[in-house]
């Protein structure tokens, strides 16, 4: 199936018929998540199996990507494919947010720090900041600032998280300072 996926993205319609796919495959994701267990993580190392990906396609779109991976211990309480998939999410949006910005705005930053018994990360662009009133229905499905995608992402990160009783937050606008979005990981055993 994979050489007739390549050969259906060379045609003209093949991007649409991607994106077809990506929606189809968003839209089950959201009517049907996919069972994640939390188990103790080392969250930077579940992380880093993921930041090639991202530095890839950040350098693809000439963007700088900074980390800070600062909590120490790291310990979390998650799935480690649902933190790779949030991150993922979060990292790509950024990207996508910044990638028709000037200079010095061409920026992702992916940090971590200690927040009492969570651990938080943040996934933080230079790019412009998310209106005050799509911030409300942000993680809501079909919301979308962007010209392309479907507006699930966040939705489908907010679901996943709630069902390993993490959270996932974006900072209030602060007009030419990004957008932030925090997600914070328990550090204790999940309770029933």
């Amino acid at each position: 199936i994979a050489p007739v996926r390549k050969r259906i993205a060379d045609l003209p319609i093949g991007s649409e018929v991607e994106r077809i796919d990506q929606l189809t495959e968003q839209l089950l994701d959201l009517s049907a998540p996919r069972n994640h267990a939390a188990v103790e993580v080392h969250l930077h190392a579940a992380l880093r199996t993921s930041l090639d990906l991202v530095a890839a396609k950040a350098a693809d779109k000439g963007v700088q990507l900074r980390t800070e991976l600062r909590a120490d211990p790291d310990t979390a309480f998650t799935d480690p494919a649902a933190a790779k998939q949030v991150m993922l999410n979060l990292c790509f949006n950024a990207i996508q947010a910044v990638e028709s910005c000037a200079e010095p705005a061409r920026w992702v930053k992916i940090a971590t720090r200690n927040a009492g018994l969570c651990i938080e990360m943040s996934v933080s662009d230079g790019g412009p900041c998310i209106a005050s009133e799509m911030q409300q229905r942000l993680f809501q499905p079909f919301q979308t600032t962007k010209s392309t995608g479907f507006g699930l992402g966040l939705a489908i990160c907010r679901d996943i998280l709630a069902n390993l009783q993490a959270n996932i937050t974006v900072d209030p606008p602060v007009m030419g300072q990004g957008a932030t979005f925090r997600v914070t990981y328990p550090c204790q055993p999940l309770s029933s």
